[in-house]
């Protein structure tokens, strides 16, 4: 081992530690905070909230033979519900289900046919 020099580097001290620490923590979390927005920001879960609202108003529709044309505000969604007589078949009627968030844009929507008489 001829040859080979030691050295000997110098010990970080307390403070600097400290800084780079603290660099690190606000870097993680800003960091954190974007990929939360990032997640939030998505409409998926409004979607999926909209889409078994909509499911249960329809059986809730069929069950109590509510077939009216009405509009139902449900937390931030605007609910429109339309029956029509289904073309070309008699006794048969189209339920449609339109869920709109605040800014009337369609997040949702169910179709289902029904038997069912219209409630005068």
């Amino acid at each position: 081992m001829a040859g080979l020099k030691t050295t000997y580097l110098k010990a970080s001290l307390l403070p600097e530690a400290l800084a780079a620490m603290i660099v690190i923590m606000i870097s993680v979390g800003i960091g954190a905070s974007v990929y939360g927005n990032v997640l939030g920001s998505d409409n998926g879960s409004q979607k999926l909230r909209a889409e078994l609202l909509l499911d249960k108003m329809a059986l809730d529709a069929t069950q109590n033979n509510r077939m009216l044309n009405e509009e139902i505000k449900v937390n931030e969604l605007t609910i429109r519900k339309t029956v029509v007589a289904y073309a070309g078949a008699e006794k048969l009627y189209q339920l449609k289900l339109v869920a709109l968030n605040e800014q009337g844009k369609t997040v949702a929507e169910h179709s289902e046919l029904t038997r069912q008489a219209l409630t005068p």
